[in-house]
């Protein structure tokens, strides 16, 4: 069980910690991880395993966004976090490649 401090900061913080940006990051770029999974789950194949239009696609399309979050939450085990800035991490962080 959380502490009610833990639970309040995590309340709070509406962005990724450097810990969850690193999680992120690796996940995403492993061809073994849980991102390629979704991308299986969504029926989605990436060209030359270029996961760039699907990200590109986040920045357009809510829905889209919206499993990204999904998978983002589930990977780093937070979901106090909007598809605002799932859209701002994937636009500061190279992540795109």
């Amino acid at each position: 069980m959380k502490s009610l401090n833990n639970y309040i900061n995590e309340s709070q913080d509406e962005y990724f910690s450097e810990d969850e940006i690193g999680k992120i990051m690796k996940d995403t770029w492993d061809k073994n991880g849980k991102f390629y999974k979704l991308l299986k789950e969504l029926d989605y194949k990436p060209v030359n395993n270029d996961i760039k239009d699907f990200l590109e696609q986040c920045l357009d399309d809510d829905r889209v966004a919206a499993q990204f979050a999904s998978y983002i939450s589930e990977l780093i085990g937070r979901d106090n976090f909007s598809i605002e800035q799932v859209q701002k991490f994937i636009k500061t962080n190279d992540i795109i490649g």
